[in-house]
């Protein structure tokens, strides 16, 4: 049965909202300390990572509205 939940849902399985915050604050930190020391290959990996975490939490959030409002 929650097989079948998870599949209708569309919500990832392992995503976790809360885990969110930390890794944006992980992010910053590592594109401030390479923007600092101009290490553009660790900067741009960063920023990458940063862009994937933002376009999961989006899936996620639209995913979630719509199952909760129905749209």
């Amino acid at each position: 049965m929650n097989e079948l939940i998870t599949q209708t849902t569309g919500l990832p399985t392992q995503f976790e909202p809360e885990r969110v915050k930390v890794n944006d604050e992980k992010a910053k930190a590592v594109i401030d300390y390479a923007k600092r020391v101009q290490d553009w290959p660790l900067l741009e990996g960063a920023v990458d990572q940063k862009i994937e975490d933002q376009q999961e939490f989006v899936r996620w959030w639209d995913v979630k509205r719509r199952w909760k409002y129905g749209r």
